[in-house]
């Protein structure tokens, strides 16, 4: 979960200053943001995010199956 450091505090080993982003676990971000350490970042918008794989036809799906014997068939 992707947090931001309220005040200067030491996590994962690591200095962070106040304003910093950091990743914590979601148990650890929870007590984060309870003792006024962090904040929950807001999320970015989907400009980073992967495009979705083109989807497959079930038809396509269903051809590229192929069994090694050749008394076998797909069903």
């Amino acid at each position: 979960m992707e947090l931001k450091a309220l005040r200067e505090f030491r996590y994962a080993g690591k200095l962070l200053q106040p304003g910093g982003l950091f990743t914590a676990t979601e148990r650890d971000a929870k007590i984060l943001c309870l003792i006024g350490r962090a904040s929950p970042e807001p999320a970015t918008p989907d400009s980073e995010a992967q495009p979705a794989p083109p989807e497959i036809k079930q038809e396509e799906r269903a051809n590229s199956r192929t069994y090694k014997r050749r008394d076998m068939t797909v069903e």
